[in-house]
């Protein structure tokens, strides 16, 4: 598990490998993306063109690419290991003599009884390179003419095979001769279950060699592969970082937002709570205000002759005859209506007595006998009305003498 997020961190699950190749001396491209998905590796495209644009738009620029060079710029030669030389130097000047070796990239497919070399111009090599990564492709590694194939060697089971340009013989599970040769028809090969053309042969094994073998035979170029290994890598893990600053930026800007809404939420519900406390705050102010406007008229009523108001009340209650009923007594009544923010106006010192009579005499006795009072000053007769022969209304205005 570790060695898999190890990978898809530095690679990602697609691998990509283009067959540079020549086809009537014109650049051929063959394309071959692999996707690897835990244990299991499976062909997500093949595709072919005549131009490096049409190949390059179906390549995503976050894969890695293993570019082969087989074009007719690279030079193949096979030779018998009759000394089983080891020094890839003197193997190099044994298949090409007159080739100052600094100025190319060599690739050897090693075996007991063969050695098969093939090389390229530096400067060749790094043009091509250097058009694909101008194009923003990631080159991670490459490989001269036909000798990746020797990484799949123990998957095919037949005496040779074709590639887009050549033909390659085998001897005893390994390879013995490659040679050049144009094969135009389409043949189909099994590689551990995958079908494969041999159009795509090449393609095909560098994208597995990228995923599962890495570079197997002898060259000078390890560490030009390095430097695009890093290059590709830190390129990678930038994209990465950035794109996982910008999901967690964008991830901390929406729980702002979320948190934001949330609160704002509860604020406008306690704005919107305040404004119904302030309006009833004022309400109970201003129910306060007539309360202590309305306790002002009782003080403003009561306040004269406070002590003495019961008095008054009970020495007419106990002066009143039988024969006459009271239907209003009114201490110190209002000469006009009560108005807002109007001063309260009151009769002082004055009872308004109203009620009825069915007794003219003990009405009259009864008035004499209040006159005879000490805190009455006079009584007055506001109406007096006969109602029926013997029952009688009346209103009275009693005159308190001032103390």
């Amino acid at each position: 598990m570790v060695q898999y997020l190890k990978s898809y961190l530095f690679y990602g699950n697609y691998f990509c490998a283009v067959e540079h190749t020549s086809k009537d001396d014109k650049d051929y491209f063959y394309c071959t993306v692999l996707k690897k998905k835990k244990k299991e590796i499976i062909i997500h495209n093949i595709f072919e063109s005549d131009s490096l644009n049409a190949i390059t738009n179906k390549i995503k620029t976050n894969w890695p690419i293993v570019l082969i060079i087989n074009n007719s710029k690279t030079l193949t030669k096979n030779l018998l290991n009759l000394n089983h030389q080891k020094d890839n130097l003197g193997i190099i000047s044994s298949a090409f003599p007159n080739v100052d070796i600094s100025n190319f990239y060599f690739e050897i497919i090693e075996t007991e009884k063969t050695h098969i070399v093939s090389i390229c111009r530096k400067a060749l090599i790094d043009n091509i390179i250097q058009k694909y990564t101008s194009k923003k492709l990631n080159i991670i590694d490459f490989s001269i003419g036909n000798s990746c194939i020797s990484s799949i060697v123990n998957y095919l089971e037949t005496s040779h095979i074709y590639t887009s340009n050549s033909k390659i013989n085998f001897l005893d599970n390994n390879i013995h001769s490659i040679e050049q040769t144009q094969n135009k028809e389409k043949i189909i090969y099994y590689v551990n279950g995958l079908e494969i053309s041999n159009k795509n042969i090449l393609s095909f094994t560098g994208a597995l060699g990228a995923i599962i073998f890495g570079q197997l035979n002898p060259t000078n170029f390890k560490k030009k592969k390095e430097e695009l290994i890093a290059t590709f890598k830190n390129t990678r893990i930038f994209n990465l970082l950035l794109k996982t600053g910008l999901v967690f930026i964008l991830t901390i800007l929406l729980i702002n937002f979320s948190l934001f809404n949330f609160y704002f939420e509860k604020v406008k519900k306690l704005e919107e709570s305040s404004q119904v406390n302030h309006i009833v705050k004022n309400d109970v102010q201003r129910l306060m205000n007539d309360v202590d406007k309305s306790q002002k008229i009782v003080n403003e009523i009561l306040k004269n002759k406070t002590s003495k108001s019961s008095y008054y009340v009970n020495d007419l209650i106990n002066r009143l005859p039988k024969s006459i009923l009271l239907s209003e007594l009114n201490f110190q009544p209002l000469q006009i209506r009560i108005k807002k923010d109007n001063p309260i106006q009151i009769e002082k010192n004055m009872i308004n007595i109203s009620g009825t009579s069915n007794n003219s005499s003990m009405y009259s006795l009864w008035i004499k006998d209040l006159e005879q009072s000490s805190w009455i000053q006079k009584i007055e007769v506001a109406n007096y009305s006969h109602i029926s022969k013997t029952k009688s209304n009346f209103t009275l205005k009693v005159y308190l003498k001032d103390e």
